[in-house]
């Protein structure tokens, strides 16, 4: 009877030393599992942070690259038109030019509207300055009235001498109107809304009545007509 306690006190032991073996290879299983788990988590999460750097880089020299075009056209252009004899019909290139970079520079920033990343932020900041940059400046402005005067200078004698009291912004917009410059390319040109443009136009016709449209009636020689008001 001795001997067969014995033996089954011996077996639960070899059992349970057995179990205790099993439960720590299970244990160190699940550790090392674990372990594997958390390396390749992390190796993953360095590859996801080097891939979002490059593309941000990517990104960024796209952009940069975008604002270096833009800025090229820009100085081409005005080079072009300091290069031309200057003259009505080379100015109206001239804005034709220019407003094709204001639709695109506008497009450029409408995408970045509801940017709140730094990055974006500081992104569309710098298109928007670009985009400041192609406005009429008062040194295009002063160019822009002498080849007018140039030009049309019994058109503009009639309006300094029938609109009396015009302002300097709304004889930006009489002379604009008379080369055939549409109320589309007058904001961008400008910085405003097209309805700040129509509302100008529906003041000066009621300030002014209809000297304002007999002003358009006017032209100072053939070849002028191709570019009056439609």
């Amino acid at each position: 009877m001795k001997n067969v306690k014995l033996i089954l006190l011996r077996e639960q032991a070899e059992w349970n030393k057995k179990a205790q073996e099993t439960k720590l290879q299970k244990s160190n299983l699940i550790g090392i599992a674990l372990l594997v788990i958390c390396t390749l988590l992390l190796l993953l999460t360095v590859l996801l942070r080097i891939s979002k750097v490059r593309t941000l880089r990517l990104q960024h020299a796209v952009f940069e690259s975008k604002i270096a075009t833009i800025s090229l056209a820009k100085y081409k252009s005005e080079d072009r038109y300091a290069q031309v004899q200057q003259t009505i019909k080379s100015y109206r290139k001239f804005i034709e030019e220019r407003n094709a970079a204001i639709d695109h520079l506008k497009e450029e920033v409408s995408k970045l509207e509801s940017a709140t990343t730094s990055i974006h932020v500081a992104q569309r900041e710098k298109l928007q300055d670009l985009l400041s940059e192609h406005l009429m400046s008062e040194d295009n402005w002063s160019r822009f009235k002498r080849v007018f005067f140039a030009e049309y200078r019994e058109f503009y004698d009639h309006v300094i001498q029938h609109l009396v009291g015009i302002t300097e912004s709304q004889l930006r917009i009489v002379l604009l109107q008379k080369i055939g410059v549409s109320n589309h390319e007058m904001a961008n040109l400008l910085g405003v809304g097209q309805e700040s443009i129509r509302k100008a136009k529906h003041r000066l016709r009621k300030k002014y009545g209809l000297a304002y449209d007999d002003c358009f009636q006017i032209h100072t020689n053939l070849a002028a007509e191709q570019y009056s008001t439609q």
